[in-house]
């Protein structure tokens, strides 16, 4: 299964070009990074880097894997704001009227909050 937080650090790795300088971002060790992106591997069932002495790349199909995990957090984090959105219409009452006058009375009655609830 993918993890979306290691997805993250693979996109930063793609962008910062280092493990020390994601490691860094994430603010966890280095070997943490190294891991996640073993993990990763692991988890699409191909290799996404080029490793030398003392050096990591993104291979071809790394850099064809970064453009669908950029897609997938996008899709991600919409998923994450609709539903929060979502919520949040369930949770609003819609008041219309003509005349603003009875409103000023009503309005205080309607925004209440946890501490102070108002019966109307």
């Amino acid at each position: 299964m993918l993890d979306l937080y290691e997805l993250e650090q693979f996109v930063a790795f793609a962008e910062l070009g280092t493990l020390s300088r994601v490691a860094e971002k994430f603010h966890i060790s280095t070997p943490s990074i190294t891991r996640s992106m073993q993990h990763l591997e692991e988890s699409f069932g191909v290799s996404l880097f080029s490793r030398g002495k003392n050096r990591i790349e993104l291979n071809d199909t790394g850099r064809f894997t970064v453009e669908y995990a950029r897609k997938l957090l996008a899709d991600a984090k919409q998923t994450v704001d609709q539903i929060q959105a979502f919520d949040t219409w369930r949770k609003t009452i819609m008041i219309r009227s003509c005349a603003p006058a009875p409103l000023w009375k009503l309005l205080p009655k309607v925004n209440y909050s946890a501490t102070s609830y108002q019966s109307i």
